[in-house]
């Protein structure tokens, strides 16, 4: 095989890499995102329930 092509080769591996990559941090982003979202809004209504309960009580 010659330079260039094992050149070719490297470059073709490694962009291919980057691809793999690139897909699964993609993936692992949208998750930790939804489940950001999740927390946020169980603890925004957590809060406003409080704050609703605390009202009634006073």
């Amino acid at each position: 095989m010659s330079p260039a092509a094992k050149i070719a080769v490297l470059v073709l591996m490694l962009t291919l890499l980057l691809c793999a990559i690139v897909y699964f941090a993609r993936n692992q982003i949208h998750t930790f995102a939804t489940i950001l979202a999740h927390h946020r809004a169980a603890r925004k209504e957590a809060s406003t329930t409080e704050a609703a309960s605390n009202e009634t009580t006073v």
